[in-house]
């Protein structure tokens, strides 16, 4: 297995715990320099925070506790602003009398000047306005209703104050968020590290890397199964077996097994490199099963296997054969088969189109 660094947040923090938990067990019989515990303690407490001092938290909680008042910064301008539009429109309301139920120029003259009472999305500019000429004509104000220049510019003001704290916590988010990354950079650094010492430490095949929390790298990866397996009568006796790919396959499996005959006995076709092969001999009226594996160095999957019932397993050449497939449907009618075991025979043929 290749023991890749995770770039996941909680998948690096799974990885590093393993990893510290193993330096501290193993780390001065393994012979670890260059990145013992303590280093890989402090990179990990720089990114999650250490448990000794929880009123200092680490850069992913930082980040992730400013977010939460970034939201309350949004969440107080939308009031703001709705304090705002609701001034408005009440503003509106009271100055049709002396202004005019629609606009004209007397409305204008008021600073609305988008020949429209409309009240916008974003009302700054008219509780400016509104302000400014309130703050001329104070006759026309209704202090019961709050319809005062001074109202309308404090709540001009509660959307200013708002839209600073909201760039402001901006700001903070993007350095904060710098900062995380950085450590999550530094702590996959350090585990990148750590695995190229245990590298030059330990076998292969050493059941130490567990204990740091990576795999072995003699075990390899397993292929993925056989996706689907395609079944084709191909003439007096033989079936045409197809299948799709499987990630990570060198090579293939194919077997075959009468159906009818509990007591039969899974007969092998081959292992092939292409995806297709040619089964003959398939006795005639007789439902036959068909199983595909993937094989590599790693080991073997289970089948993949189709049916072919008994009226069709056999057609005359010139007939137009019908073709089964598995739908991915992993079998168990192989199970007389040996079980799937790590191969070390496969062949070393270039012509694989896997």
């Amino acid at each position: 297995m290749s023991n890749i660094i995770p770039r996941n947040y909680n998948q690096i923090v799974h990885l590093a715990r393993n990893a510290l938990a193993g330096a501290r067990e193993e780390g001065e019989s393994v012979g670890l320099v260059h990145n013992p515990a303590p280093k890989i303690e402090a990179d990990f407490h720089f990114l999650t925070g250490n448990p000794v001092t929880p009123a200092i938290p680490g850069a992913q909680a930082q980040l992730g506790a400013h977010l939460v008042i970034l939201k309350d910064a949004y969440q107080e301008r939308r009031e703001a602003v709705k304090n705002g539009r609701e001034f408005c429109q009440l503003a509106i309301a009271l100055l049709k009398p002396a202004l005019g139920k629609t606009w004209n120029t007397a409305w204008q003259a008021a600073g609305f000047t988008q020949s429209s009472l409309a009240v916008p999305r974003e009302p700054i500019a008219m509780l400016t306005n509104l302000r400014a000429f309130l703050g001329t004509n104070p006759a026309l104000e209704n202090p019961l209703a709050q319809i005062t220049a001074t109202h309308a510019e404090t709540l001009a003001a509660a959307i200013d104050q708002a839209t600073v704290s909201i760039a402001a916590a901006r700001d903070l988010r993007l350095r904060l968020k710098a900062t995380r990354d950085a450590a999550q950079r530094r702590l996959r650094k350090r585990l990148s590290a750590l695995r190229a010492e245990l590298e030059q430490l330990l076998l292969p095949d050493d059941g130490r890397w567990y204990d740091f929390g990576f795999s072995r790298p003699a075990d390899g990866r397993m292929p993925a199964p056989v996706p689907e397996v395609v079944a084709t009568p191909a003439g007096e006796s033989s079936i045409l077996v197809q299948w799709s790919a499987s990630a990570l396959a060198k090579n293939y499996r194919v077997t075959w097994k009468v159906l009818d005959d509990s007591a039969a006995m899974a007969k092998e076709a081959g292992i092939f490199i292409d995806r297709q092969c040619i089964i003959t001999e398939i006795p005639r009226e007789a439902a036959i099963g068909i199983g595909v594996s993937a094989r590599n160095a790693a080991g073997e999957t289970r089948f993949t296997t189709v049916e072919i019932p008994v009226a069709t397993n056999y057609n005359p050449p010139m007939a137009d054969p019908s073709s089964f497939s598995s739908s991915g449907s992993m079998g168990t009618f192989l199970a007389s088969t040996a079980a799937p075991v790590a191969c070390c025979d496969l062949p070393t043929a270039d012509n694989s189109t896997a």
